[in-house]
């Protein structure tokens, strides 16, 4: 009758356990990256809502000037100029620039639209 011994052998033991250990320093090490990944796009999504809002507020109240100012930790600064395009179409750029320290590095981000001067009637 032959002997069969079932189970692992020591090495196959050591095998298995450096491969598990290897993808969970993998996965360990990704948790750090995901974490930051997650902070960057919670700020960038910060930075649209509020240049949503102010250049919302500019075409509400159809007040251009240049301004600037800071909520938060977003610092904002609003610019304008003429815009002329074509010679019967009047319009006025307006360019939002939004930034915000993040750690190590500044995150800027540049928002323009454009509006139509409206030309007041002539008697």
């Amino acid at each position: 009758m032959k002997n069969k011994n079932k189970g692992f052998t020591l090495i196959e033991v050591l095998i298995a356990v450096s491969i598990l250990a290897g993808g969970l320093m993998a996965a360990f090490y990704m948790f750090p990256l995901g974490l930051r990944q997650l902070r960057i796009s919670s700020m960038l999504m910060d930075m649209s809502f509020l240049a949503k809002e102010k250049l919302s507020a500019i075409k509400t109240f159809n007040i251009i000037e240049d301004s600037s100012g800071k909520e938060g930790d977003l610092e904002w600064s609003i610019s304008s100029e003429d815009f002329q395009p074509f010679t019967d179409i009047k319009l006025r750029k307006v360019i939002l620039k939004v930034s915000c320290d993040l750690e190590t590095k500044k995150i800027e981000e540049e928002f323009i639209t454009y509006f139509r001067i409206q030309e007041e009637a002539q008697e």
